[in-house]
């Protein structure tokens, strides 16, 4: 059976209280796709639980704030906590370079900035795919939920009642259209061509 589905300020108030429901509706929902960005950013799967963990833990408490409003999405809001604290680590552990002051420098040689640039094509990206995943019809987007979160296709198909053969169809047809929506962007050529012209 599928989780039921929250809007945003259902889950902000799901939150609040702690109501498991909610946070169980969250963690399937949103996880995948903090993992796959923890993984595409130099990190692992047990990274990317520990990150989604203190971010979700930052928005209990930024919630409790009296005066808290949410002027974008929950995922945008939840995402732009992740990135905060998956750089941090990044940052901690110098897998890239820390972002300072000195970085405004107009004198700084492009080598020395090139990871920063990289980073924010990265995120672009991000931004770019989830706009479009959530774009696709309902049944794709479960899909290729279960399939970040690695379910297996077994269990893919005993959830939507499907054969495991029409599974796999669909992930690979979903992934295909998914492609192909990204890269008729003109996002996506510009990002492109930012990173190749470096």
């Amino acid at each position: 059976m599928l989780i039921r589905k929250f809007s945003d300020q259902e889950i902000i108030e799901g939150i609040k209280i702690r109501n498991l429901k909610v946070l169980n509706y969250v963690y399937y929902k949103y996880y995948p796709v903090i993992e796959a960005y923890v993984i595409a950013n130099n990190g692992s799967q047990a990274e990317a639980m520990d990150v989604f963990q203190e971010s979700i833990f930052a928005v209990f408490e930024n919630i409790q704030n009296p005066n808290f409003a949410l002027t974008t999405s929950f995922i945008n809001y939840l995402i732009s906590i992740c990135r905060n604290n998956w750089r941090n680590v990044l940052s901690r552990d110098k897998r890239i370079r820390t972002i300072t002051l000195d970085d405004l420098d107009e004198n700084i040689p492009d080598d020395k900035s090139k990871s920063t640039r990289e980073e924010m094509l990265d995120l672009k990206k991000m931004d770019l795919f989830i706009e479009y995943l959530n774009k696709l019809p309902k049944t794709c987007r479960i899909v290729l939920e279960l399939f970040f979160a690695n379910y297996s296709f077994k269990e893919i198909a005993k959830r939507l009642n499907i054969s495991v053969g029409n599974a796999r169809k669909i992930k690979h047809d979903c992934i295909k259209k998914l492609h192909e929506e990204i890269r008729k962007d003109k996002r996506f050529k510009r990002y492109i061509d930012d990173e190749e012209n470096g």
